[in-house]
Order: C-alpha cells, then sequence, then structure tokens
C-alpha cells in the first residue's frame, strides 16, 4: 500500500512539475512578443470590429469620455463582449452610458440622425461607424 502512494505521489509532482516548466515557457514566449503584436492579438477577440476598436483608441486621448452605441441587430451577447472588452482596451478613456456626454462615439450598426448632427465621422468600417464632437 505504501509503495502505491508512493508511487502515485511522485506521479502526481511530476505532471504538476512538468505543467509548470509548459506555463513558464508559454510566459516567455509571451512576453518575448512586441506590444504592437500583442495589441493586434486582443483586437481579434472582437473579431470583424478589431480594426474599428483600433482606429477608435488612436483618436481617443487620456481623458476622452467615449461611448458605445448598438443597433438593433447588435445581440446582447455581443453588447456585452464589446463592453467589456472596450473597458480594457480603450482604458485610460472614460466610458459613458449617455453619447449625449462623450467626446467619442462607436456606433455598432448605422448612426442615429441625431448622432451624425452633434457629431463628426472619423472613420467607418464593416458595420462600425466612428465618430468625435467638432
Amino acid at each position: 500500500m505504501r509503495v502505491l502512494t508512493l508511487v502515485m505521489t511522485t506521479a502526481f509532482v511530476l505532471v504538476l512539475a512538468r505543467g509548470v516548466v509548459d506555463a513558464a515557457r508559454s510566459i516567455d514566449t509571451i512576453l518575448e512578443r512586441g506590444t504592437t503584436e500583442k495589441v493586434e492579438d486582443t483586437a481579434s477577440i472582437v473579431g470583424s470590429h478589431g480594426a474599428a476598436f483600433r482606429r477608435f483608441r488612436g483618436a481617443l486621448d487620456e481623458n476622452s469620455r467615449f461611448a458605445l452605441v448598438f443597433g438593433p441587430r447588435v445581440g446582447r451577447d455581443e453588447r456585452i463582449l464589446l463592453t467589456l472588452f472596450s473597458g480594457f482596451y480603450l482604458y485610460p478613456s472614460i466610458a459613458v452610458d449617455d453619447p449625449l456626454e462623450a467626446d467619442r462615439v462607436m456606433v455598432f450598426g448605422v448612426p442615429s440622425t441625431a448622432l451624425l448632427r452633434r457629431f463628426r465621422p472619423i472613420g467607418e468600417s464593416d458595420d462600425t461607424w466612428l465618430g468625435r464632437r467638432p
């Protein structure tokens, strides 16, 4: 019985050690990659909106306030993903709920006429419209 326990404990320690070594190698690989490559990989999480997020991020200042506006075709899960992602990816800019309080807006879908009157277009890609206050 003791031999079996010793064998099982040794096997567990070896598997655990291998996992730690593999994790360390993965971290080293990630750290060796360039910052630009990491940012582009991060933006690819949001699929077809990645290019729009990169452009929108370039249009934001540190203290800019931004709002995300979702059209009727954007589903609940996609809204949640895009909202969570924007908080991380567009940091340190400030997210606001009301587009009227924002300096910049990112519209997923077709922008309303009210937004078109208040914001100047700074870019479009796929099904995304970007605007800034004049």
